[in-house]
């Protein structure tokens, strides 16, 4: 009703409709339409929940590859069957070497020197250890750059 024009109503009023409930939807798979294998839903036992369309690859000549069930990064197969352990990969043989024994005489032997480990960011510094190892670097270079500090003249 409107305030201005008492008893008369500011706009028509639109019937009520009746309400009325919507169609009922179909069952979904509660698996996935996705998955064959489970075609039968849980809400009407018996009865597909959606109509299954066959899988059809989109390349019909193109041969499918194995599937590996191990893994698609190991390209040597599935796991061997229970059993015998399967045979290792054998290591390579070392290289022949000539064999050890006295040097011709006057001749020296040909010691093999330790490595010495380096550091990846300064590989001309050897590791520490030493008188020429890294700490004495560092503090070489530290020390280098204390100068007095004067005042005046």
């Amino acid at each position: 009703m409107s305030p201005l024009a008492p008893g008369v109503p500011s706009t028509p009023l639109v019937p009520a409709v009746p309400f009325v409930p919507a169609a009922p939807t179909p069952p979904v798979n509660p698996v996935s339409p996705f998955n064959p294998a489970e075609p039968v839903s849980p809400l009407t036992p018996g009865v597909p929940s959606t109509p299954l369309v066959p899988f059809v690859p989109l390349d019909p000549d193109e041969p499918r590859p194995p599937v590996n069930p191990v893994s698609p990064f190991n390209p040597a197969g599935p796991i061997a069957p229970a059993g015998p352990a399967a045979p290792l990969i054998p290591d390579k043989p070392a290289a022949p070497t000539a064999p050890a024994g006295p040097t011709a005489p006057g001749v020296p032997a040909d010691p093999v020197a330790p490595v010495k480990p380096v550091f990846p960011f300064a590989p001309s510094v050897p590791a520490m250890g030493g008188t020429n190892s890294f700490v004495s670097a560092i503090r070489k270079e530290v020390t280098s750059f204390q100068t007095p500090f004067v005042l005046g003249p």
